[in-house]
Parts: structure tokens; C-alpha cells; sequence
């Protein structure tokens, strides 16, 4: 689990990744990725920086996914 302020991200596998937060604060995250951070490893990372990317993840615990071409 890795805790910023009072937001968080759960990274359950590399298949299966969970936002409570905006795309644009991920995209931060996974740039600066802090040195305390829990996550395993860079892959489950880069991962969520990918879905970040290609997906919209509306607010949890919502869980739909809208591609990106949709919100144009």
C-alpha cells in the first residue's frame, strides 16, 4: 500500500490495479516515485503508469473504465 497525504493506490497485481485518485495525480506519483514507498516493484508501477495513460478511472468504488477516446 502506498499512502500519500491521506490518498492511497492499491496495487493488487500487474492485472488488476485500483485508484482512488485522479489520473493526473498518478502520472505525479509514478514519476516521483517516493524512496519509503511500498511498492514491490517497478514493473507494478510502470503498470498503473500505462492504464494511467490509455484509461479514465472515475472515483472509487466505481470501478468502470472508459477509454480516453470517450471523453473527447
Amino acid at each position: 500500500m502506498l499512502h500519500i497525504g491521506t490518498t492511497e493506490i492499491k496495487l493488487v497485481n500487474h492485472d488488476q490495479v485500483t485508484f482512488s485518485w485522479s489520473t493526473m495525480m498518478l502520472r505525479r506519483i509514478s514519476i516521483q516515485q517516493p524512496a519509503h514507498s511500498s511498492v514491490t516493484s517497478d514493473s507494478q508501477l510502470h503498470k498503473a503508469s500505462i492504464d494511467a495513460e490509455e484509461c479514465e478511472y472515475v472515483p472509487y468504488p466505481t470501478s468502470s473504465i472508459k477509454p480516453r477516446e470517450s471523453l473527447q
